[in-house]
């Protein structure tokens, strides 16, 4: 089997190439934070560069961070100054080297689609963050192939409709 998807090669671009704008961030922390700020610390499996976990922990959110690129978690250090003022940890989802319990919840976005075996990442976080928790994902919007594998299955199983809102 082909393993996750690393993105040290796209480090120093990928801030330019995948970001959502000022406004769509802003909202999105405006949304997560009450979701997740007052469950005491937080992961976010596939940090990356931080686009997500440095504007939620500027709104007060304990995040510790996990990618699988090395690159990536470097770019977000620098980004930060030097000083991400959050644990970080370049982990597998697949294997992720926290106790069991030890997040209040748990976000990710975009991630699923590069993990071949992620069922294996889904029971990781499930087994990471407390039975109170909050899992938050985002899954994309690939409708075919893996991505609409991943998006079927995980609609299902949490018993929503994959169905993008506002489409009839």
């Amino acid at each position: 089997m082909i393993g996750s998807v690393n993105f040290d090669r796209a480090a120093a671009y990928y801030d330019e190439t995948r970001g959502i704008g000022e406004v769509a961030m802003a909202q999105t922390v405006e949304l997560l934070l009450p979701e997740l700020a007052h469950r005491g610390h937080v992961l976010e499996v596939g940090v990356g560069t931080g686009q997500m976990a440095l504007p939620l922990r500027a709104a007060g959110a304990s995040v510790t961070g996990i990618d699988l690129s090395g690159a990536m978690l470097e770019r977000l250090v620098h980004k930060s100054d030097g000083r991400a003022r959050m644990s970080l940890a370049r982990a597998d989802a697949t294997r992720m080297p926290f106790r069991d319990g030890a997040f209040g919840g748990a976000y990710l976005r975009w991630v699923l689609h590069l993990i071949p075996s992620w069922p294996t990442a889904l029971e990781e976080i499930i087994r990471v963050v407390r039975f109170d928790g909050a899992v938050v994902v985002q899954l994309g919007n690939g409708a075919r192939g893996h991505q609409g594998e991943i998006r079927r299955r995980c609609c299902e199983l949490v018993g929503i409709s994959g169905k993008p809102p506002g489409l009839d």
